[in-house]
């Protein structure tokens, strides 16, 4: 059964209407009321809303529609309103010519319209909307663009109130019919009618290539002209320079190879006189005159992409226009308010521009109106709704259209058919949905759609090609048949038979749609091309040489013809197509290129090495473009080629990976080949030695050499030889990783055998042959490092000379650096000293242990790595550099979703907005019971499919909110301590995520679903923290309080006087222990429950108990602790011995268990803090007392203690009691070497004091 995903998307995205504001009042029938009114009217407008809204408001009907289309029609009503009705009907129902007529007759009334009159801003929309719809509705109409060049000329010259942007899109529909009609200087004229500045220059890239970057302020944005280069200090060679842009029409290019980043580019354009005009500047961010912002396209503010262009006064003289991209690429339009160009001349270089600041005025985007209203429901009409809400989709938004639609689509069993399928428009793109969840919110939409109105093509189509995709092609044909018959204008349909009935190798059936399709589109040049291979696989010649010219006729850039004659390997004819297109294209750069490849195929090779340079200079990043270059200059003997292939990848921004691999065959190995091993000498020498090494395998040669270069890139050479001395390495070493590029890997057999293994396409391993103890396992490979390819900065390899469980007979590493470089040598744990030469440009440093036993490690200790012998080398490193580079990862540029602001409001509704932790408290937990922790990085989708990393969707909760949020990254008392500036530099960070401001924060983490709200690991409090949030770095020292992660045992009991007791206890478990056992409750049945309460948790502490009764207490409650209350029977809890009861208090931990060892040669970890305590009232055998023993004891200053506090209580009216209280606390660190002996003596004091028995006796 197809899963119903639509009815709990929408309630969760849509709220069900709940947190709108503003949504007025309606009949209780309100299309009832519409539809008694209209059907008697005469009225153009009633009977033009009565059409409208059976399409598009709520509660609409096609059968209707149907009958509002034919009054309308019957009355012959005239006028933009009707147009546009019918406009939209014959859209939906798959008539394309007579709605883009409709929609051209908006247009002209809007043409006609004062641009100052009520309701223009409207009718501007109205007027873009229906002139975009136009043009992608003719696009394949024959005649359509020649039959109305007239009154596209005319509008272009009196545009009314058309709107600039209705404007740019009939100047489109003009340049259209100039490419068909072979107008010459075409590229010119449409860039003169838009008003695009010719003088264009460029600045950049800046930044360091993040996200974060767009938000970041630098050099080119301060006034005064540019320099030719900008200051950098990261990269001194790779500074951000000035650039001249590439013009092409509107289309302003940084035509040179450089590196991703923010780029800025800067136009002076000179007026005459004051004028009013828009200045519009595709793809900026900010947008500056003369110095002043007028623009900010900041990407965090919800639906800001479709504010394009700024409204401005500007006096005479020169004025510098400055913007901020993403890329090198952009154009700059300067027109008038109504969209005519604003004839101005443009330089790059015009220093004394006005001073004056310029005027902004009211904002030209009429969209932006609705945008900002978007957090409130306005009143509007449905058509108007479906105009803004189809343009937001249109400018990039999809998420503020669908937020716009909402009222539209509310009620699913409502909606109409055109609204359903509106609908599912936005939902492909919306970011607020997952992959998974578009394509089922998509399908199930057009399915109601059909359902709706069966009229609508385009469901009906969508639903098809849903069937064939789930059951094959030739599923869905009959589907597409039946479609095609019923909408035959739409060319769609059509084009989409013919391509499943050729890929389904049905023949006639193709043929046949291909004859319909010319027959209905005798222009349409994908029908013509279809039309050749047909006639050409029939070898009728006559007929392809006359659809040729019709196809050249219809599209004049095609290049159908080049690519029939390059078939042939007729190169002459593909070289004079390929001119011709030149001439007709001259801004195509890559037609010269396409010449020059004809010319190689024929034999001439003087142009491969042009070519394989324009290729690089066009795309940068294309590496195997890159690497067939390199190859060339390799054959001119240019033994760099490669080297300098991948830095200029690298700053490209590309993929090196391939040129690495090349570059460790070609040079690699020549480079380190000074450095390698004979490995076959290494074992003789080894076996000549007699060296005996304990372990279940000896590694023989342990060897590693790094080659460094100036730049920062490294290759580093490892050769392994290990010797086989059991069974366990056997399986140990069976399998081995293939990683870098393989030098050697090869076993070599006792009896001299070498045997390699077969490689396995896929397989990230491979195993070795026929492997046996004595045997030896060789392996030597290259690994590349490319780093940032400035030189900045460079980190190495971590060498360790020890291994645990393994000995060494040799460990040797070899650091080949550049002299120049201050190189970091942080050697730790007993590393030799280097043997250091100088070799050229490079100072040579040889590491080198022999004979190293394996190294065993104590029972919980730090990471072993601290303690072995090791090398670390490195240079350039600052940790501030690490800090910012987390900084920069921790902004996020993702909007604040309406949709997630009212689910975010449903969560904390009823708690005041003046309580911001309490609401995040609410947020906190919402997230840990609905979301499942996953790979999705967006909050958005997060929040709304419930799945993905659950920080980031309680991070864009609290920031709809409004409840301050922020990442921050805490040290640790439990991290290995820093044993020189490389360590400094990698100091382990733990991320934490702090809520609220000022004094009123909490600091978190979300790793465990059942933790309390405000859970954060012991060994990170009171601890150094660095706080990411708000774009800037702070620092922070994380509060020492929190909440305990603690168990406590507390309650009351009976003593009998044979020593059995009746217990009823509480067990409370705070923290992580009660998080823990939350988990653990929420996989057990609940009728094993009790078994496993008697078995595992009373049994290691009462032998022999057996449970009576047990609750559960606050299971749900996750910010309280989880109370276990249990009733038991207690044989023996006090043993007679002498004639006293000795009473052993239960619960209490061994201390002395971490402190096994006599000594220790490495620290003692305790990873987390431990807290337990005991509060027990017993009530004593009538005529016994009790003696008591309180003591404490502490290990540090505010460290671990214990604290026993047992009383006697005599009974002066009822019976004794004595009271069983004690608190333990282990803190989490280290526990030094030196340290250790007192920790000794302080867990044995604490375990004898804590086992110590309490003596019940009686007192006669």
């Amino acid at each position: 059964m197809r899963r119903r995903y639509l009815a709990p998307l929408l309630a969760l995205v849509l709220a069900s209407g709940q947190g709108c504001q503003g949504q007025p009042k309606s009949p209780a029938d309100p299309m009832g009321e519409q539809r008694k009114q209209a059907s008697s009217s005469k009225d153009p407008d009633v009977l033009s809303e009565w059409l409208i809204s059976e399409l598009l408001s709520p509660g609409g009907d096609a059968a209707q529609a149907k009958r509002a289309r034919a009054r309308l029609d019957e009355l012959q009503i005239k006028g933009a309103h009707a147009a546009f009705a019918r406009g939209l009907d014959d859209m939906f129902h798959g008539r394309p010519r007579r709605a883009a007529e409709s929609f051209l007759e908006v247009l002209a009334a809007e043409a006609e319209r004062d641009p100052n009159e009520e309701g223009a801003a409207l009718g501007r929309l109205r007027a873009w909307y229906s002139a975009q719809k136009a043009y992608e509705l003719s696009g394949h109409l024959e005649g359509f663009d020649e039959a109305h060049k007239k009154q596209f000329s005319d509008w272009l010259e009196r545009p009314g109130n058309i709107g600039f942007r209705a404007y740019g899109t009939l100047v489109e529909m003009t340049a259209r019919h100039q490419v068909r009609s072979r107008v010459q200087d075409r590229v010119a004229r449409v860039r003169d009618l838009l008003g695009c500045v010719s003088t264009v220059q460029f600045a950049g890239p800046f930044g360091k290539g993040r996200s974060a970057d767009l938000l970041e302020s630098f050099e080119a944005e301060k006034p005064g002209p540019w320099p030719v280069r900008f200051h950098d200090d990261l990269r001194p060679e790779d500074s951000p320079r000035r650039y001249d842009a590439k013009v092409r029409g509107c289309d302003a290019d940084l035509d040179a190879p450089v590196r991703e980043g923010i780029f800025y580019a800067q136009s002076y354009i000179e007026l005459e006189k004051t004028e009013d005009l828009i200045i519009a500047a595709s793809g900026a961010f900010r947008v500056w005159i003369d110095d002043h912002l007028v623009l900010d396209r900041d990407p965090r503010k919800f639906g800001v992409w479709p504010d394009f262009g700024v409204r401005v006064e500007l006096g005479p003289g020169k004025h510098r226009v400055l913007w901020k991209l993403s890329s090198g690429s952009t154009s700059l339009r300067v027109v008038r308010p109504d969209g005519r160009a604003l004839p101005v001349r443009s330089s790059a270089l015009a220093p004394g521009f006005v001073g004056v600041p310029p005027r902004v005025l009211p904002n030209p985007n009429d969209l932006m109106a609705y945008v900002e209203g978007l957090q409130e429901e306005k009143e509007m009409s449905p058509a108007e709704r479906f105009i803004v809400a189809s343009l937001l989709d249109f400018e990039g938004s999809p998420d503020a259209a669908s937020v716009l639609f909402e009222p539209l689509v509310r009620d699913p069993e409502k909606a109409t058919g055109g609204v359903l399928m509106t609908a599912a428009g936005f939902v492909e793109s919306d970011p607020i949905f997952d992959e998974s969840q578009t394509r089922d919110l998509m399908h199930e939409l057009y399915v109601r759609a059909e359902q709706r109105d069966r009229g609508l093509w385009y469901p009906r189509y969508a639903t098809a090609l849903w069937l064939g995709d789930q059951k094959g092609k030739v599923h869905a044909l009959p589907k597409l048949e039946q479609q095609a018959r019923e909408f035959p204008e739409v060319l769609t349909l059509e084009f989409t038979l013919a391509a499943f009935y050729e890929e389904l190798g049905w023949g006639p059936e193709f043929e046949a749609t291909v004859q319909r399709i010319l027959e209905k589109f005798p222009t349409e040049p994908d029908a013509l091309t279809y039309a050749i291979d047909v006639a050409e696989a029939r070898g009728d010649h006559q007929k392809v040489e006359e659809l040729l010219e019709r196809l050249k006729k219809a599209d004049p850039d095609t290049e159908v013809l080049f690519s029939r004659a390059l078939s042939r390997r007729d190169y002459e004819t593909a070289k004079s197509e390929l001119k011709r297109l030149l001439s007709r294209r001259p801004e195509r750069k890559d037609i010269q290129d396409r010449i020059d490849a004809l010319l190689e195929r024929s034999g001439d090779e003087s142009v491969v090495w042009q070519r394989l340079e324009r290729a690089v200079e066009r795309e940068p990043r294309d590496i195997h473009a890159r690497l067939a270059l390199a190859d060339a200059e390799l054959a001119r003997g240019q033994k760099s080629a490669l080297a300098r292939a991948v830095v200029s990848a690298i700053q490209a921004g590309g993929d090196p990976s391939l040129l690495e691999s090349a570059i460790d065959l070609a040079e690699g190995v020549t480079a380190l080949e000074p450095y390698r091993l004979d490995g076959k000498a290494v074992i003789a020498e080894f076996e000549r030695e007699g060296t005996e090494l304990a372990g279940t395998a000896a590694r023989v040669l342990d060897y590693g050499a790094v080659l460094v270069r100036s730049d920062g890139s490294s290759q580093f050479l490892e050769h392994e030889i290990v010797r086989i001395q059991s069974e366990e390495a056997i399986r140990q070493f069976a399998e081995m990783d293939v990683g870098g590029l393989t030098l050697k890997l090869r076993v070599l057999k006792k009896d001299g055998r070498i045997l390699e293994p077969e490689s396995v396409r896929g397989k990230p391993t491979q195993t070795m042959p026929h492997l046996e103890v004595g045997d030896y396992v060789e392996q030597e490979r290259i690994f590349s490092n490319w780093g940032r390819g400035d030189g900045s900065s460079y980190m190495g390899p971590t060498w360790n000379f020890r291994e645990e469980g393994i000995a060494y007979a040799r460990s040797e590493f070899v650091v080949i650096a550049p002299k120049a470089k201050s190189l970091i040598v942080e050697a730790t744990g007993g590393a030799p000293e280097p043997v250091v030469t100088e070799a050229g440009p490079f100072v040579v440093r040889r590491f080198r242990v022999d004979r190293s036993p394996a190294y065993v490690s104590e029972p919980n200790s730090p990471p072993t790595a601290e303690f072995l012998p090791r090398v670390t080398v490195a240079w350039g490193l600052e940790f501030a550099e690490r800090l910012d580079a987390l900084r920069a990862s921790a902004v996020t540029l993702t909007p604040v979703d309406p949709r997630v602001k009212r689910i975010a409001e449903r969560i904390v509704e009823g708690v005041s907005e003046k309580r911001p932790l309490e609401r995040a408290r609410k947020l906190y937990h919402w997230i840990l019971d609905n979301v499942q922790e996953g790979s999705t990085e967006d909050g958005r989708q997060v929040v709304v499919s419930r799945n993905g990393r659950r920080e980031n969707g309680f991070e864009i909760l609290c920031e709809a909110l409004g409840i301050p949020v922020a990442w921050v990254m805490a040290e640790s008392r439990i991290a290995s301590p820093p044993r020189g500036p490389i360590s400094e530099f990698e100091r382990p960070l733990f991320p934490l995520l702090r809520v609220g401001s000022g004094k009123d924060v909490e600091y978190l983490t979300m790793d465990n679903r059942y933790a309390p709200f405000g859970t954060i690991p012991s060994h990170v409090r009171g601890q150094n923290a660095y706080v990411l949030g708000g774009g800037q770095l702070g620092k922070a020292t994380i509060p020492l309080g929190g909440i305990d992660d603690s168990i406590t045992y507390r309650g009351t009991g009976e003593l009998k006087e044979n020593g059995d007791a009746e217990l009823h206890l509480e067990i409370v478990f705070e923290g992580k222990y009660g998080a823990s056992l939350r988990a653990g409750l929420a996989e057990i049945p609940e009728n094993q429950l009790p078994g496993i309460i008697e078995s595992q948790l009373l049994a290691q502490h009462l032998s022999g108990a057996r449970l009576v009764r047990h609750e559960v207490k606050k299971k749900d409650a996750l910010d309280e602790p989880l109370i276990l209350e249990v009733e038991v029977e207690v044989p023996h809890f006090g043993t007679m011995a002498g004639g006293v009861l000795l009473l052993g208090p239960p619960f209490m931990p061994r201390l002395s268990q971490l402190t096994s060892l006599a000594e220790r040669k490495t620290p003692l970890l305790i990873a987390e803090r431990v807290e337990q305590g005991l509060d027990l009232r017993v009530t004593l055998p009538p005529g016994y007392i009790a003696e008591v023993y309180p003591t404490s004891g502490a290990f540090g200053e505010k460290g671990s203690f214990f604290k026993i506090e047992d009383a006697y209580t005599s009974g002066a009216t009822g019976p004794s009691t004595v009271r069983l209280k004690r608190r333990v606390v282990t803190e989490a660190g280290r526990i030094q070497v030196e340290s250790y002996p007192k920790f000794q003596e302080y867990t044995r004091a604490a375990d004898s004091a804590l086992a110590r028995a309490v003596r019940v006796r009686r007192t006669r």
